[in-house]
């Protein structure tokens, strides 16, 4: 996602600009109600890279209630993460994706 929305081809970040815009301006616009805008809107795993010699850690929160935050940084000798859910969500639980990670990435 990053890759693409480094050059200009993910689109959620254009649309939520086109949403604010058209609601700044009274406008109701049909399109930001259907199922598919809905469902695309919905990051249930929600990531981010930050790749510099400045952090120890990054975090990144959960967007949706039932998703998850996944923050981490690709270093040389290392590939440190932080997941992150929401604690009142019954179908997450950050632990036991941090641990099917870490098994997959000894896999």
């Amino acid at each position: 996602a990053q890759t693409q929305s480094g050059t200009h081809r993910g689109v959620d970040r254009h649309l939520t600009a086109l949403k604010n815009i058209a609601e700044l301006n009274g406008k109701d616009l049909p399109f930001f109600k259907s199922e598919g805008y809905i469902k695309s809107n919905c990051f249930v795993l929600s990531t981010s890279n930050v790749t510099t010699p400045f952090y120890d850690l990054f975090g990144f929160g959960a967007v949706v209630p039932n998703g998850y935050g996944f923050g981490y940084q690709t270093l040389p000798e290392t590939l440190p993460f932080c997941i992150t859910s929401y604690r009142s969500s019954p179908e997450t639980d950050s632990k036991k994706m941090a641990d099917a990670v870490a098994e997959s990435l000894h896999d």
